[in-house]
């Protein structure tokens, strides 16, 4: 029981004074099932918090009736997640684990009550979209189950909704937290040599827009949706700071939107090269007077419309043929990180310049990189020691 307790009495040298409370919001339960006795849980600030408190309550009781519906399906259970993770997810990742729920999880599982959910349930459902013929295909894939990665990221749909749906109590447990989660074999990322994105940013100097932009993803190693989202008061030429604020992301309900934030909802600073700094001093001068107020993007169409990610990648890929290399832009990418490691810059500062979300991601991402710096240390390492024993001997 929740009822609302609207003041309380204070009594003071003047008398008694009412005062409004500040914990109106009551709880009480039985003591048991079934019992006329009621036992005071505690007050709190808002309904939403009581609400909280009393599922707790009946939780520790063991008396998991008036948690949740007895009649809940696990279809129920995914639309009610979908609808309040819509907002909070990336726009491809809501898009990508709805569509795979409903191709092969839905359908084995759906009609289940959530409380008859079990891990081998689950498992099944893996083992499913790991044997049988994807049901969705792209060109050239028809007949062929889903990848190690697909099946991963069904896997992660699965664990959050099941995550989700036990902290609301919605579920009494996450029977996919005990199952271990697919294998992706580790492929190395295609990299550039440094003298191929030599002959690539001289290509690009010669285009009039994206010479600039070309310049800034391989000196800054941003995303392309946190560069095409940039403008002119994200960049302190004086300083040689970039701002990274917010990025493009894609949906399908959606499109193409701008939001705060980048791609794993945080925001930073990436210091600018001489050469990135001038080629936005070049980039500045090129634009109308008329978008230099600090709010319009520094990429943009004769409209002053940000350029679609789109075409930025096949303005990159006809570079990339003219500089006869292969990669595409999210390469260049790679590259930036790749240079910095082999430079000798530690993982943590290429973490924070590349917006990962820690080191542990850099140094999995690029253990390859690192292999030969670490005989190179080796090799340094015994040189040292060769030298002093040399001053000893003499």
């Amino acid at each position: 029981m929740i009822y609302e307790r609207m003041y309380r009495i204070k009594t003071t040298s003047k008398g008694k004074k009412r005062n409004r409370a500040r914990c109106p919001w009551i709880v009480r339960i039985p003591e048991h099932k079934g019992s006329a006795r009621m036992i005071h849980v505690g007050s709190y600030r808002t309904k939403e918090l009581a609400e909280e408190a009393k599922r707790q309550a009946f939780e520790d009781r063991g008396d998991h009736r008036s948690v949740r519906p007895s009649n809940l399906t696990i279809r129920d259970l995914f639309e009610r997640w979908h609808k309040a993770n819509t907002a909070k997810l990336e726009g491809k990742s809501c898009d990508r684990y709805k569509q795979l729920l409903e191709a092969y999880a839905l359908p084995i599982i759906g009609n289940f009550n959530a409380d008859d959910l079990a891990p081998i349930h689950v498992s099944d459902i893996l083992t499913a979209a790991a044997t049988r013929p994807r049901i969705r295909c792209r060109k050239g894939e028809a007949g062929t189950p889903l990848g190690p990665r697909t099946q991963q990221y069904l896997f992660r749909a699965l664990h959050r909704m099941l995550r989700w749906g036990k902290k609301r109590r919605l579920v009494r447990e996450n029977v996919a937290a005990d199952l271990e989660r697919p294998e992706v074999p580790r492929r190395n990322a295609r990299v550039f040599q440094a003298e191929e994105v030599a002959r690539i940013l001289d290509i690009a100097r010669r285009e009039p827009t994206l010479g600039a932009f070309v310049t800034l993803a391989a000196t800054t190693a941003a995303r392309r949706a946190e560069l095409a989202a940039i403008t002119w008061r994200d960049v302190d030429l004086e300083r040689g700071v970039l701002h990274v604020r917010q990025s493009f992301s894609q949906s399908r309900a959606r499109g193409t939107y701008l939001k705060e934030g980048t791609k794993n909802g945080s925001q930073r600073d990436v210091p600018l090269a001489p050469q990135a700094v001038a080629a936005l001093r070049a980039q500045r001068d090129a634009q109308s007077v008329r978008r230099l107020d600090g709010g319009d993007f520094v990429f943009a169409d004769a409209n002053g419309n940000a350029i679609p990610l789109d075409e930025l990648s096949k303005a990159f890929a006809r570079i990339a043929k003219r500089a006869q290399v292969q990669g595409s832009l999210h390469t260049l990418r790679h590259s930036a990180v790749s240079l910095m490691l082999r430079g000798g810059t530690d993982a943590v500062t290429v973490a924070a310049i590349a917006g990962h979300k820690s080191s542990t991601t850099t140094l999995t991402m690029y253990a390859h990189v690192l292999s030969g710096a670490r005989e190179e240390a080796i090799l340094g390492l015994a040189s040292s020691i060769a030298e002093a024993r040399r001053k000893v001997a003499q």
